[in-house]
C-alpha cells in the first residue's frame, strides 16, 4: 500500500473496513430492491407503480451490484473501486436525502446507513497521499 491510511485496526486498513462495509451493505441492497421488485410483480403492485419508479429501482439494484465486486477490489487496494464505492455511497447518501423529503420522518435504520454513507464518501474521496 502506498502512503499512510487515516487509521488502521491491527492488519485493517480504512480502505479494507469501508471494502467489507460496503461489500455487505451492497449485497444487501441489491437482494432487497430484486426482493422489493418481485413482491411487487407477484402482487400486482408493479403495474400501478409508475415507470420511472421502476427505472429508478433498476438502476439502483444495478449499482449495487456492481459496488459488490467493486468492494472485493477495494479490499485489494484499487484506486477505482475507491472511487466507485465513494460515487455509490454518494448516491446512496443522496436517495436517503430524498427518502427523507419525500416521505418524512422515516425510521431509525435509514439515518444509520446515511450517517455510514456519508462518512464513507468523505473517507474515500479524501486523497490517500494527504491521510495522517
Amino acid at each position: 500500500m502506498a502512503g499512510p491510511e487515516l487509521w488502521t485496526l491491527g492488519c485493517m486498513s480504512t480502505q479494507h473496513i469501508l471494502g467489507t462495509v460496503w461489500l455487505v451493505l451492497c449485497g444487501y441492497f441489491g437482494i432487497e430492491i430484486l426482493l422489493d421488485l418481485y413482491r411487487w410483480n407477484s402482487t400486482g403492485a408493479l403495474d400501478d407503480t409508475p415507470a420511472w419508479v421502476v427505472c429508478v429501482m433498476l438502476l439502483f439494484c444495478l449499482l449495487y451490484f456492481i459496488g459488490v465486486v467493486a468492494s472485493i477490489f477495494l479490499i485489494r487496494g484499487e484506486l477505482w473501486a475507491r472511487r466507485l464505492i465513494g460515487l455509490i455511497a454518494t448516491l446512496s447518501f443522496l436517495g436517503y436525502v430524498g427518502r427523507f423529503i419525500a416521505l418524512g420522518s422515516p425510521s431509525p435504520r435509514v439515518y444509520v446507513f446515511a450517517v455510514v454513507s456519508l462518512v464513507s464518501a468523505i473517507i474515500l474521496f479524501y486523497p490517500r497521499r494527504n491521510a495522517a
